[in-house]
């Protein structure tokens, strides 16, 4: 509000009835934090939002890029813009269309790529490019992409970064064959996070459960679908820590749930 007050803007302005003759008078207005503002609002309309994308400061050419109401077309321009800030604007836009996004791709800035990305509206061919970026990164952000697709995922599973391999690991949508290739990476971190994976398979759970890492074992403790066998077993863990997290597992039998909690003195 002291904001408004201090261009001395109308009351409406911010307003979504506010007429779209009344918001192009401020297109041209002397200030940049006035254009800026308007160029970030959500209700602006595409036409006006088209001519800030010509605005000589890259901070409103920024905000243009990065709302939900900026036609295609304005994108496809704003794409090629010399400024990186505002290509990556363009790549974050969830609105940005798939073929614009995939000439993004090819972008020679590190934070572009990096964003691109991020966008769930990324297509399947322009995902599968950026898998191949020489930045482990970029790599890593592609990884919890939720649209790779199965091949994709694949070849990830193998990158010789770890922090690939964790960001896969992560992903809520990683298919159950790739967590089962996981479940052998030499990374204990990997591991850890396939263990605690709602689309780890039964039998990767079994598995983990006897690893030699004791953190493994105790995010197969949390997991909710660690079979009763599995609970059994670390319930006698020799990490007390482990014993505690299979004592408030749901899925623990109730004798053994009462034993652990008596024997390690915990608040039910």
């Amino acid at each position: 509000m002291n904001f408004l007050k201090r261009f001395r803007l109308p009351t409406d302005f911010i307003d979504q009835n506010t007429s779209p003759d009344v918001l192009a008078q401020y297109v041209y207005h002397r200030s940049v934090r006035v254009r800026q503002y308007l160029a970030g609002h959500e209700w602006v309309s595409a036409e006006i939002l088209d001519k800030l994308a010509s605005d000589q400061k890259v901070s409103v050419r920024r905000n243009v890029a990065v709302n939900p109401n900026t036609a295609p077309r304005t994108l496809e321009r704003l794409a090629e813009d010399q400024k990186t800030g505002v290509r990556r604007n363009v790549a974050l836009n969830p609105n940005t269309p798939p073929h614009i996004l995939g000439k993004i791709a090819w972008d020679k800035n590190l934070r572009v790529r990096y964003a691109l990305a991020k966008n769930p509206n990324a297509a399947p061919r322009t995902l599968e490019r950026l898998a191949e970026d020489n930045n482990r990164f970029v790599r890593s952000m592609v990884a919890l992409n939720p649209n790779i697709s199965l091949e994709v995922q694949m070849r990830l599973a193998k990158d010789r970064k770890g922090i690939v391999r964790t960001s896969l690991a992560v992903n809520e949508n990683t298919f159950p064959t790739v967590l089962q290739n996981l479940a052998y990476d030499k990374d204990d971190v990997v591991r850890m996070r396939v263990a605690r994976h709602s689309n780890t398979p039964v039998v990767v759970l079994e598995y983990l459960a006897n690893d030699s890492n004791v953190n493994v074992r105790f995010m197969v403790a949390c997991n909710q679908n660690t079979p009763v066998a599995c609970l059994i077993l670390l319930s006698t863990d020799e990490s007390v820590d482990v014993q505690k997290q299979v004592a408030i597992n749901i899925n623990t039998p109730q004798d053994i749930r009462s034993k652990l909690i008596e024997e390690l003195e915990i608040n039910p």
